[in-house]
């Protein structure tokens, strides 16, 4: 009867054990299913979003007057600032004259109707009469349509303001230009300075050495008149001496049309002393390290910025 029992027991044991095999393996499927996602969703969830920046919506008025626009915007380091804007302008000038008004400034967006953004080329006009949103970093300025903007053609300042601007414009150009050319002007004086006091010494050199040389041609002709005379009265006669003198004068004049044929000017005691005056400076020059060349330069280019000072 005892081992009837334990026959029994072992084969209901037999017939448990696969089952239990299967409910192990299909729950432990389900747990490494399961990991993964409870993973990856709690790995989302503990990383926080970026938050986003909250911006600041304020109503605007802008305000036309003497037929101009007047807008006040608060700014973040300045604060409250009144900027006027005269026709013609566009968008672009607005924001440049914003971020130069205050540093701090770093985001300036400028949106029209249903939010669409606005070009710097735009123009103020055309932007100001829809409705219009001016973001200046977290701030956002919204302007209702200004509907007094004065037309063209309707009044005379925005024509009038347009010529004083242009004129101002060509005011600053031309003491622009002025300023420059006598900065020009003092840096060529400058440079001048020492080169003109070599030029005044090599100038005083030259003088002298021209003056030398025409008392020897005098003297050398001086010295030719009384050999000649001597060889007349005194050692020969004048009947031996004629063609001696004939031959002479020729031989001078020989030398004064070689003269000319070489230098292509004619021969006078004033173009004489003026090249070897000319001569004489530039071998002294040389000697003073005179560029003679840079000299005239700076000279011409100081005669060019004082008469362009003067018109």
């Amino acid at each position: 009867m005892s081992i009837l029992k334990a026959v029994t027991l072992i084969s209901r044991t037999a017939r448990a054990a696969p089952l239990r095999s299967a409910c192990y393996a299909s729950g432990l499927k389900r747990l490494t299913t399961a990991w993964p996602r409870c993973y990856s969703d709690h790995s989302k969830t503990s990383e926080p979003s970026p938050a986003k920046p909250e911006t600041v919506a304020t109503k605007a008025q802008a305000q036309v007057a003497d037929g101009v626009v007047h807008i006040a915007l608060s700014l973040p380091s300045v604060g409250q600032t009144q900027f006027t804007l005269l026709p013609g302008l566009s968008l672009g000038h607005l924001i440049r004259d914003i971020k130069d008004e205050d540093d701090e400034v770093s985001v300036v967006k400028a949106t029209g109707k249903d939010g669409i953004a606005l070009a710097q080329s735009t123009l103020l006009q055309q932007a100001l009469v829809q409705p219009f949103s001016l973001q200046v970093n977290d701030t956002v300025h919204s302007f209702s349509p200004v509907t007094a903007w004065p037309k063209p053609g309707s009044q005379d300042a925005s024509a009038l303001i347009d010529r004083l601007a242009m004129s101002v414009q060509v005011l600053e150009a031309e003491q622009h230009r002025r300023q420059q050319l006598r900065d020009l002007l003092a840096q060529t004086q400058a440079e001048l300075e020492p080169m003109e006091a070599a030029r005044v010494a090599c100038e005083a050199s030259a003088n002298a050495a021209a003056r030398r040389q025409a008392w020897l041609g005098f003297a050398w002709l001086g010295f030719g008149f009384g050999f000649l005379g001597r060889l007349t009265w005194v050692d020969y006669s004048w009947d031996l001496m004629e063609p001696v003198t004939y031959f002479v004068g020729l031989t001078a004049n020989l030398c004064v049309f070689a003269y000319y044929l070489l230098t292509q000017r004619d021969h006078s005691m004033e173009v004489r002393r003026e090249r070897i005056e000319l001569d004489k400076f530039h071998s002294v020059a040389s000697k003073h390290n005179l560029d003679v060349e840079l000299y005239n330069k700076l000279k011409a280019q100081m005669a060019s910025y004082k008469s362009q000072l003067r018109q």
